[in-house]
């Protein structure tokens, strides 16, 4: 598999602007003598331009075949590439700080590391290794949506999500990576349990196979959604009869994220089956917030909504 290499044409991002680190001087020469990570931020959105610059890891995952996450990306564009044979636009990469190194750098000077370097405000993207990312690549955008979808807000997107022993993709209509993840269906899935990353590869090439007709479907269910009004007592009936379906042993739904959805319809306005669509998606989480509970009880939101057209 080959390198994923871009020149850049643009200003690289330091560490400092990453803002994953607070910089200590020494109050005699004013000097950095310092880093830490105390009260900064855990996650940040850079581009992807900005994330393909970064060091590869060291060390290669051996459940994904013993690539990297920058190989893996690669891969993933090459197909996409090979299949659609259409342009397309990379998004945003989260990256985080619990997730970052910078071998060869040491955040604080002391006699022991006086010979190597410190990690400095200016120290650049590309000296830096993120072992865990999550990044969107946008497949086709739509404009002309209907009037009550807001333009430019629709289209169909691949996330990728890299950790050192696992691999996950999801594609749909308007994914939100980290916040919402709005997903029609169930295309979404995830090395381990007897799928290899060969075998995703594989499906990742069905999907893109015809990924008009999929977006095209998933618009025209998004305008039904969109064209159907809804008054505030079916709101409050609906998110009842969520309750009764997913509060059991089972499928524990937390009861207070229903309530925030009910709150919110004071401060938004609902006036069709979109709208709580889009209010349920980005409120109701379950269980501990993993991942996969998220992404499958966002489908089950979507799914309920659609149901009732």
């Amino acid at each position: 598999m080959q390198e994923l290499s871009i020149q850049p044409s643009f200003q690289v991002l330091t560490v400092n602007e990453l803002e994953f680190r607070n910089f200590v001087r020494d109050k005699k020469t004013n000097e950095f003598k310092e880093s830490n990570s105390k009260d900064c931020r855990v996650s940040k959105s850079i581009p992807f331009q900005q994330f393909v610059l970064s060091k590869e890891p060291g060390r290669r995952s051996k459940a994904l075949n013993e690539y990297s996450g920058h190989q893996i990306l690669h891969g993933i564009h090459e197909r996409i590439r090979n299949k659609t044979k259409t342009e397309y636009q990379c998004g945003q990469v989260f990256v985080y700080r619990d997730s970052m190194s910078h071998p060869g750098y040491v955040s604080k000077m002391t006699p022991e590391t006086q010979n190597s370097s410190l990690l400095v405000p200016e120290t650049p993207i590309t000296e830096l290794v993120f072992e865990r990312f999550i990044g969107t690549i946008d497949l086709i955008s739509n404009y002309a949506a209907a009037e009550s979808v807001q333009p430019g807000h629709a289209n169909l997107r691949l996330a990728v999500k890299y950790e050192d022993d696992k691999l996950e993709l999801a594609m749909g209509t308007n994914i939100r990576i980290c916040d919402n993840f709005n997903i029609f269906g169930s295309t979404r899935q995830v090395t381990g349990r007897n799928l290899s990353y060969g075998q995703m590869m594989e499906n990742l090439d069905e999907w893109l196979s015809d990924i008009e007709q999929k977006f095209g479907s998933d618009l025209e269910c998004i305008n039904r959604l969109a064209s159907k009004p809804i008054s505030r007592s079916q709101c409050h009936r609906y998110l009842g009869e969520m309750l009764e379906m997913y509060h059991t042993k089972d499928s524990v739904m937390q009861v207070t994220d229903i309530t925030q959805v009910a709150s919110r319809f004071n401060k938004k306005d609902v006036n069709n089956y979109w709208d709580l669509t889009q209010i349920g998606t980005e409120v109701i989480r379950f269980d501990n917030n993993s991942g996969n509970s998220v992404l499958e009880n966002i489908e089950k939101w979507n799914n309920f909504m659609i149901e009732k057209l």
